[in-house]
């Protein structure tokens, strides 16, 4: 097969235009969130076309959240019929939304659908969904997974008294969940469960040498991230599994506890590390082995406005980061959103590219 030099240069662009993407940005342009007219938001997922969610409180009497969508200029409720306490987890890129409200005092598994709500059952909650509308979570403490109207229990049923207890967080696009399981010794493991025809294959994730972990998220490769005990249980630590072995990923400063939230399909790990000194958590970003305080890529305005990342609850495929962060002169704290720039030298490169794209066709025009 005979490949032109355009195809080349366009190819090559196209490289160049990707790692762009998940480079590691020089700094990140924040945006606040804000609320539905409390004090407090908190943003818990960002789909691929930038459409957040998460909770927000409604006025700054009460602490009463209530699930919230962000389209990128303005929040609202995503139930404009009620005002139920409830939160949003997580958003496809359909615009599909789950997560929970309050019902009489009973948490309710909930789909938020273009409009209309439905509610998936009582003593429930929805944590995950992908793209084919397969929804995770638990139902009475139980990981559950919701696909159109059949219902499956992912631990199984009750033996001699004992119940495997969990929750489900995440599923990725191969219908592959992750989630954690409380086991008969009184341990809690980091769980996969695997389709397998009808059935799903359950494993035990390992830990970093303690005796608990805990799953929170699974890319399209199976990459898992969460968080795990080390050795005699001395630090809770972010961690990675990748089907074969498990990473510790540390922590900002040598800190003792931090926690890995979400994973990207281009490797990107975020969560937080807790300072001990400062009593408080900082947004961290786990990248080319690096880790990185998120606060340190902010500029100087966002800065001086007060704002220090606390978490960093999700990153989408294009690396827009969520999460919250408290603002030290208002004292209030708000969710928010990290969009990366790119470096000058990338900006340089894709000139490069496109220039070179512009040349070759000139100089196809010019020879026919």
């Amino acid at each position: 097969m005979k490949i032109r030099m355009g195809t080349l240069t366009f190819w090559a662009t196209v490289l160049l235009i990707t790692n762009a993407n998940i480079a590691i940005a020089a700094k990140y342009a924040f945006t606040d969130i804000g609320t539905l007219g409390g004090d407090y938001s908190i943003a818990n997922s960002i789909n691929n076309l930038g459409h957040v969610v998460g909770a927000s409180t409604v006025n700054a009497n009460t602490f009463s959240p209530q699930a919230f969508i962000w389209d990128g200029s303005q929040i609202a409720r995503l139930n404009q019929n009620s005002h139920n306490i409830g939160s949003a987890f997580d958003i496809n890129d359909y615009g599909q939304v789950v997560g929970f409200e309050s019902i009489n005092g009973n948490f309710n598994a909930t789909l938020w659908n273009n409009g209309a709500v439905d509610y998936l059952g009582a003593d429930s909650s929805a944590r995950g969904i992908n793209n084919s509308g397969q929804i995770v979570g638990d139902f009475t403490n139980i990981p559950t997974l919701w696909a159109g109207s059949n219902i499956t229990l992912l631990s199984p049923p009750p033996r001699n008294g004992f119940s495997q207890n969990g929750y489900a967080s995440a599923i990725n696009e191969l219908g592959k969940v992750v989630g954690a399981t409380n086991l008969a010794d009184n341990t809690t493991r980091a769980t996969l469960w695997s389709p397998n025809g009808a059935r799903f294959t359950t494993t035990y994730l390992a830990t970093l040498g303690g005796t608990d972990s805990y799953a929170y998220d699974i890319n399209d490769y199976d990459l898992v991230v969460g968080t795990s005990y080390t050795s005699n249980n001395s630090e809770f630590i972010a961690t990675l599994w990748n089907g074969q072995s498990v990473y510790n990923l540390g922590a900002l400063n040598g800190s003792s506890r931090s926690d890995a939230f979400a994973i990207n399909n281009s490797g990107q790990i975020v969560g937080s590390s807790f300072s001990s000194i400062v009593n408080s958590n900082y947004a961290t970003l786990w990248e080319n082995n690096q880790i990185i305080d998120l606060n340190s890529l902010l500029d100087a305005d966002t800065v001086n406005a007060g704002w220090v990342l606390n978490e960093a609850n999700d990153i989408n495929d294009n690396g827009y980061i969520v999460g919250n962060a408290f603002n030290l002169n208002t004292r209030q704290t708000h969710a928010f959103l990290l969009s990366p720039i790119p470096e000058p030298e990338t900006f340089l490169m894709l000139l490069v590219g496109l220039g070179l794209i512009g040349f070759n066709s000139r100089t196809r025009s010019n020879q026919t």
